[in-house]
């Protein structure tokens, strides 16, 4: 560590801003542990423009900041956030945010991550959730996952102008929707599309779409919801679909979200190429993982999608790699669109197809954003990164890898 490092840090209220949502100044029981991704429920106190995260330390360390919508008493939608580090000292310190409108009587999340014990808490008097996570490469997810309960809360204030627009402003995620089946066969799993009001006043808001296969539940609602899409494929022939869901809602600028629907042809025309076997997972794997696992291939083919086998619902990225030497080498296709799975089930995945060799070796990759997919502890060749599956992207070529001797239920077909 270079000791010359010097810091200049804002503390105690030295603005003008006034607290729109948050903790009160108080004593703090203690310092809250590093590694955590931490969210506390308030509900706010004032209309007004949160430009500002505060938070009130016992000791130096290094934090990120965030504020999310609530939905149903959970954290919704990401509203803002500052995913670089801020050093902060003992006492309250300021962190600058990109505003966001908040309206007074509206229960919000604010959260951070610390990267030593330093941020004060009170271990009663709370509604917050928690996750063990990495600090260094953390990047707050769009909608949390994954998190446990409990009753205290930590000293972090939102703070901002008040008055301000009182429009609505539609938030959504995710951004788009992949559906997977084959012709013949039974519908995809429904997915779900997360509504909030990201900026002032009241959202009223309501949804359309322009496919007859597709069908959207509940059709409105207000503020913030979370709506089902179905797919029906009954008497469709194979190919490619796309539709456009549109969100509106007065006052408000009207938004769209892409639907890609890809229904394979059947009668056994795929098979699986390359990848593990149809076995009892040993668990399910942890989210906000890099995943690549080594299988030579079993035939000659043109692989045109990758499947993953689930314990638990979630969302999953995926990819394919060649081997260089015994290790993840140049990608050759993937599908960086989040693809929804549900438990107990093989979930296919279309991705541009790539042409295989019999008794080659490859590495089959994917990350997930929930405890999902099944894997086996032993017998395999496996690598693995920590990375946030919200702004993942497959790298053209790994590096920065950890080695273990497992696998997950992934096949190419």
């Amino acid at each position: 560590m270079n000791s010359n490092k010097s810091v200049s840090v804002n503390f105690t209220q030295i603005s003008s801003l006034n607290k729109l949502v948050g903790a009160n100044d108080t004593t703090a029981t203690g310092n809250e542990d590093a590694n955590y991704f931490l969210l506390d429920k308030f509900t706010a106190e004032a209309n007004g423009s949160l430009s500002q995260i505060r938070v009130k330390c016992g000791a130096a360390g290094n934090v990120k900041v965030a504020i999310y919508n609530d939905n149903s008493g959970s954290p919704g939608s990401l509203r803002s956030s500052l995913n670089t580090d801020t050093p902060v000292v003992s006492g309250w310190n300021q962190i600058n945010i990109t505003p966001t409108q908040v309206s007074a009587g509206t229960p919000y999340w604010l959260a951070l991550i610390s990267d030593s014990r330093c941020v004060g808490y009170k271990s009663t008097g709370g509604t917050g959730r928690y996750k063990s996570a990495s600090y260094s490469n953390f990047t707050f997810p769009n909608t949390p996952s994954g998190l446990s309960s409990w009753t205290g809360y930590h000293l972090i204030q939102g703070c901002g102008s008040t008055g301000g627009d009182s429009s609505p402003t539609i938030g959504f995620n995710p951004p788009s929707f992949t559906f997977n089946a084959t012709q013949g066969g039974s519908n995809p799993a429904d997915q779900t599309l997360n509504i909030s009001n990201t900026g002032g006043g009241t959202l009223n808001w309501s949804l359309s779409d322009d496919a007859s296969w597709l069908t959207l539940s509940p059709a409105s609602g207000t503020n913030s919801g979370s709506p089902s899409l179905s797919v029906n494929i009954s008497g469709m022939s194979a190919n490619t679909y796309n539709a456009t869901i549109t969100i509106s809602a007065t006052g408000a600028t009207t938004q769209t979200v892409p639907v890609i629907l890809t229904i394979a042809p059947s009668g056994g025309t795929l098979q699986k190429l390359v990848g593990a076997n149809d076995t009892t997972a040993t668990g399910n794997e942890d989210p906000n993982y890099f995943l690549l696992d080594k299988f030579t291939a079993e035939a000659n083919g043109t692989l045109s999608q990758i499947k993953v086998k689930c314990g638990a619902a979630g969302n999953v990225k995926v990819a394919i790699y060649n081997d260089s030497y015994g290790s993840p080498g140049s990608l050759l296709s993937s599908s960086n669109t989040g693809t929804h799975v549900e438990a107990s089930v093989w979930t296919p995945i279309s991705i541009t197809p790539t042409a295989i060799v019999s008794g080659t070796p490859y590495w089959l990759a994917l990350i997930s954003d929930s405890r999902c997919v099944g894997y086996k502890g032993t017998g395999g060749i496996g690598r693995y990164a920590p990375a946030s599956y919200s702004g993942f992207t497959f790298p053209t070529t790994p590096s920065g890898l950890y080695s273990w001797s497992g696998y997950h239920l992934i096949q190419g077909w």
